[in-house]
């Protein structure tokens, strides 16, 4: 993964959720602060576990697809 797809990927991630930064950031267990960091390309996730959450919301994502 690249860092310029991260923006993409976590807005994608939410919205398909139908969710707030807020929320989001809360199901994460980072700040508000984070996930708007993240949307803008300012950085990207760091550490394994965020990398899971997120692939774990994307198979949630494509399930209720």
């Amino acid at each position: 993964m690249t860092q310029n797809s991260w923006p993409t990927r976590i807005k994608a991630l939410r919205m398909g959720l139908g969710i707030s930064q807020f929320l989001l950031a809360y199901q994460l267990g980072v700040s508000l602060n984070t996930v708007n960091r993240w949307e803008r390309g300012w950085t990207q996730p760091q550490g394994r576990s965020i990398h899971e959450r997120v692939e774990e919301l994307e198979k949630t994502l494509a399930k209720q697809s």
